[in-house]
């Protein structure tokens, strides 16, 4: 993902088409320079020795060391990022799905929370009232009761006062009880006239408590509805402050980004003209290096012919005129000598002819003398030439057959396709330790560092592409003769685990219209294989060339054109490695299917030294048991024992 972040995309027209790139509503395009991608994504970008095409104008140009961006590379790494972005997204999901459920339970528990304070708020009120109501009616009570007391207290003193009076005058009292009857009518009217009144201000002071009941709950109801506006205001300012505080992060979080980001634009622009100008040096000063030996190798070899040329002619000068000084001095014994020879072969020759001809006569004389031995004699030719064709009809008859058991097409000619109890003997071997085991297959190949680590990526990718049943990459192998490209070939199908079929460029020319045929039953044998095949083409220049040249025959363009239409499609199946010493020869299409392409150079001294160290421990040193090279030069460099 990182690699994909940082990954520039550009856009320009569809007429000015510089780079890899795909077509957008067929007037702009989005493309990726490979000088770009490579120091971001160094394993997407692969390396053409040479590439050749032709401008509008039909003028050919060359191009060396053209880089090339990998589709897959880029899609599999794309589809990786994206399947891990979809798998965050999900994890992203279920939070936030859970985040709402948790906020809904919380609302739902806040406005439970809320109405039951409301609803205790309201029963403290109402208790609140009552028990204001309740006191303001006890201590009316208490008045009425205490002035009732008092009258009561007046009454009982005055009817003490009567009753004394009544006693005093007792008699004035039996006159007058009509008077009394009158004023105890009078009290009781009174006191009933009390008892009334006492009960009309009860009502009336009920119906005060109920209104007051009734201003209180009013009172408490606008403070619960003056303390929930406040409560809202609360909140709404509480979420606007949020807001605010949110989008200043976020307009400070964007403007870190765009500073960054043109941070590192402008990094990355210094970095990339730096490169640049590194590169433009580098391939300046690698042109001047390349010019200077090339000059000095020329006259070298100038020299060196000039040299070899005049010791030729003084040495053909001095071997003719010793031929002619001998010939001149020993003519006479020279025509003898000839003359006797010649004598000698004619005398051997008649004797041949004489006795030749007396044999072929008495042969000839016995046989038409007789007739069984002339029809012994026509019996034994006939049967010689019936035996010589039965034999060559049975000796075809048996190559079809093995070739048909076999499966192996004419066009490979070495293979190490083996059947199943020779794979498991082979692992019956590698388990008893007598045959190395998997992975030691480059243990006796010389290459140089550089080299070796570019062929073991190559292999190691191949290996793991073939357990995931990935497609295979196709790659070329170039550089002198005779620097180690087949060999290095097999050993790179037994490390990855492929079998391998050799076939040669040259033998493609010779089968004429059969080529296409043969092609075509050497892709049906090599996809019928288990493991996948590894299709090795040493010299592939010489059916593989490039379309334009205008001697190559028709059977030869069939060849190649069915050679392209069996490498266009991706296959896990089998890889194509190519060879050969002169690159810019092949076709262009040829090219655009290669993925990789490895160079085989001259071994420089530590690598000739090593070949021969391996060659003298491998042939001399084993057969014979002496010490190898590595074990002499340990023994050399030990310390001498002390005495």
């Amino acid at each position: 993902m990182q690699q994909i972040k940082h990954i520039r995309i550009r856009e320009q027209g569809a007429q000015q088409r510089t780079f890899h790139a795909f077509e957008l509503f067929g007037t702009f395009m989005l493309g990726i320079m490979a000088h770009e991608l490579k120091p971001v994504m160094p394993t997407a970008v692969g390396v053409l020795p040479e590439r050749r095409w032709t401008n509008p104008k039909g003028v050919t140009n060359q191009t060396k060391n053209v880089m090339l961006v990998r589709d897959t590379h880029l899609l599999f790494a794309a589809l990786g990022a994206l399947q891990l972005l979809a798998k965050k997204a999900d994890v992203w999901d279920e939070g936030i799905e859970q985040l709402f459920k948790d906020n809904t339970a919380i609302v739902t528990e806040q406005d439970d929370n809320r109405r039951k304070r409301e609803e205790l708020l309201e029963q403290l009120v109402r208790v609140v009232a009552k028990v204001e109501v309740i006191q303001f009616g006890f201590a009316k009570t208490e008045e009425s009761v205490a002035r009732v007391e008092g009258a009561m207290t007046h009454y009982k003193q005055v009817q003490q006062e009567r009753y004394d009076q009544m006693l005093a005058s007792a008699d004035m009292l039996k006159n007058k009880s009509i008077e009394q009857d009158l004023s105890i009518a009078a009290f009781q009217e009174d006191f009933r006239a009390a008892v009334d009144r006492e009960a009309r201000a009860d009502l009336t002071e009920k119906r005060k408590q109920t209104e007051a009941e009734l201003e209180v709950q009013l009172v408490k109801r606008s403070i619960e509805k003056l303390r929930w506006e406040e409560e809202q205001k609360t909140i709404t300012l509480r979420g606007e402050e949020e807001r605010k505080k949110d989008e200043y992060s976020t307009q400070k979080h964007h403007e870190r980004v765009a500073f960054e980001t043109a941070q590192k634009k402008a990094a990355d622009l210094e970095l990339l003209s730096q490169q640049e100008e590194s590169n433009l040096r580098q391939q300046q000063q690698k042109h001047k290096d390349e010019k200077e030996l090339l000059e000095l190798r020329l006259k070298s070899d100038e020299r060196r012919a000039e040299i070899g040329l005049q010791e030729a002619v003084e040495r053909a000068k001095i071997e003719e005129e010793g031929k002619i000084k001998a010939a001149r001095e020993n003519e006479d014994v020279n025509t003898r000598m000839m003359q006797a020879e010649q004598a000698e072969k004619r005398a051997q020759m008649l004797a041949a002819i004489q006795a030749t001809a007396e044999v072929a006569s008495d042969w000839v004389h016995t046989v038409f003398s007789s007739a069984t031995n002339l029809a012994l004699l026509i019996g034994s030719i006939v049967t010689c030439l019936g035996g010589i064709y039965l034999v060559r009809e049975m000796a075809i008859l048996l190559r079809e057959q093995l070739n048909k058991r076999l499966g192996r097409p004419s066009l490979v000619r070495m293979t190490n396709r083996r059947g199943t109890m020779q794979q498991v003997g082979i692992g019956l071997l590698r388990l008893l330790r007598l045959r190395p085991p998997h992975g030691a297959e480059f243990n006796d190949v010389v290459l140089h560092p550089r080299l070796r680590q570019q062929v073991m990526r190559l292999a190691d990718a191949t290996s793991s592409a073939k357990k995931r049943r990935m497609p295979l990459q196709h790659a070329m192998f170039y550089g002198p003769p005779g620097t180690g490209k087949t060999m290095v070939a097999q050993r790179f199908a037994e490390y990855s685990g492929l079998e391998y079929a050799i076939m040669s460029g040259g033998d493609v020319a010779p089968l004429e219209e059969q080529a296409v045929t043969e092609l075509h039953k050497l892709f049906r044998w090599v996809h019928r294989s288990s493991r996948g095949v590894l299709l090795f083409i040493d010299e592939a220049d010489a059916f593989l060339a490039s379309r334009k040249n205008t001697g190559m025959s028709e059977t030869m363009r069939n060849a190649l054109t069915t050679m392209l239409y069996h490498t266009g499609t991706p296959s896990s199946q089998f890889m194509l490695v190519i060879a050969t010493n002169r690159p810019h020869d092949l076709d262009s299409a040829i090219l655009d299917r290669l993925d990789e392409s490895v160079e085989f150079g001259l071994p420089d001294i530590d690598a000739r030294k090593g070949m021969v160290q391996l060659y003298y421990d491998k042939y001399i040193a084993k057969p014979l048991r002496l010490p190898t090279v590595s074990a002499a030069t340990t023994m050399l460099r030990k310390p001498p024992r002390e005495a």
